[in-house]
């Protein structure tokens, strides 16, 4: 079973809300929460530890936890190995994933296409897709989350030649256009994207 946390409405969260909640955070959310410059960057930082602590407490009845990293980043929880989840955040929000098996999820908002930029990470299949597509940002935005999320899933972060990765028709990943962003969950069992559970925090 797994569960999607998404949070779209930043601009509705007031500036004393990142007073508020700072000191509940554990000191390593606080210390990345202080260090980013923007306050936009800050909430979602904030916001999505908070859907991660409800969703570990919804899902697996988990209410005390640490965080630790994996060599590209990926965090995972050392009390409860059997236990997954995967954060992503962009100008629109957080979106925060929590399931059984390995789970990758990537939430991005739709910007401006470059070919240069999708020459460097699609493969000729994608470059396909995009020649023919009339909407070039919301087509490579697609195959940019789903490739994300599909590293994000293994742990890797992106560290290889992303050209080498072809997302078309991938029966592990599913991608959906949600509140003007483009959000892709990559998981190990493909049953598991037939029969999940939304919640829209916003």
């Amino acid at each position: 079973m797994y569960k999607v946390y998404l949070f779209r409405q930043l601009e509705r969260v007031p500036e004393q809300y990142i007073s508020l909640a700072l000191p509940i955070l554990p000191k390593e959310r606080y210390q990345k929460a202080i260090h980013y410059r923007q306050s936009r960057d800050r909430k979602n930082c904030i916001i999505a530890y908070l859907l991660l602590k409800q969703g570990l407490k919804e899902c697996f009845q988990i209410t005390d936890f640490t965080l630790q990293y994996e060599t590209y980043g990926k965090p995972y929880l050392p009390e409860y190995l059997n236990v997954y989840f995967n954060i992503s955040h962009c100008n629109l929000g957080c979106a925060v994933a929590v399931a059984d098996i390995p789970i990758g999820i990537d939430y991005q908002d739709i910007r401006p296409f470059s070919w240069e930029i999708a020459s460097r990470v699609c493969c000729p299949q994608e470059l396909k897709i995009l020649e023919q597509s009339s909407n070039k940002a919301t087509a490579f935005t697609r195959i940019w989350t789903r490739k994300e999320s599909y590293l994000k899933m293994y742990g890797q972060g992106i560290c290889c030649d992303l050209t080498q990765i072809n997302t078309i028709h991938n029966k592990f990943i599913q991608t959906v256009d949600y509140g003007g962003g483009i959000l892709s969950i990559c998981m190990d069992d493909p049953f598991y994207l037939l029969n999940y559970s939304f919640n829209d925090r916003t």
